[in-house]
């Protein structure tokens, strides 16, 4: 599964002006997809919760913060 797959997902979650609350399951196998994830929702300017950033940090230590501060856009010599 792709990254955008998971957005897509989430994007389903509202429609025109309805509001929700989207969940989704991370295990060790599809936790690649925490730092695109979470570089979408910082580019798409949408809230990043405290809980996801402990999680991809458990997932891949402190590179998160190359992310999270913008120098992420490369994903693939990141992670």
């Amino acid at each position: 599964m792709l990254t955008e797959d998971y957005v897509h997902r989430i994007g389903r979650t509202a429609r025109s002006t309805n509001t929700g609350t989207a969940y989704t399951f991370i295990t060790n196998e599809n936790s690649r997809h925490l730092p695109k994830l979470i570089e979408l929702l910082k580019e798409t300017n949408q809230t990043i919760s405290d809980d996801l950033i402990k999680l991809a940090r458990q997932f891949h230590g402190n590179k998160i913060d190359r992310v999270l501060n913008g120098n992420g856009n490369n994903q693939s010599k990141l992670f």
